[in-house]
């Protein structure tokens, strides 16, 4: 774990009809990132969320148009047993 396990104590309060926390500066994530929450037991879990793949479909259709005429030296038949 990146930081000790301390304890840090701070209270809850409304943020219109949801419940936040403010986290303690030492804690905290960038700002520039998605979190997850997840409920484990009594406890509320706060992990960065899981980088979507945007884009992947595209990168891996600019990857197969380069690939285009590409042939694999297979070398000599060889048979398995």
């Amino acid at each position: 774990m990146a930081h000790a396990e301390r304890p840090h104590r701070t209270r809850l309060y409304r943020a219109g009809t949801s419940q936040a926390v403010l986290i303690p500066k030492d804690l905290a994530y960038p700002e520039d990132i998605e979190v997850e929450l997840v409920r484990r037991g009594d406890e509320v879990v706060i992990r960065p969320a899981a980088r979507r793949l945007t884009g992947l479909g595209a990168a891996l259709r600019r990857m197969g148009a380069a690939m285009q005429g590409y042939e694999r030296d297979r070398g000599e038949h060889q048979e398995r047993h």
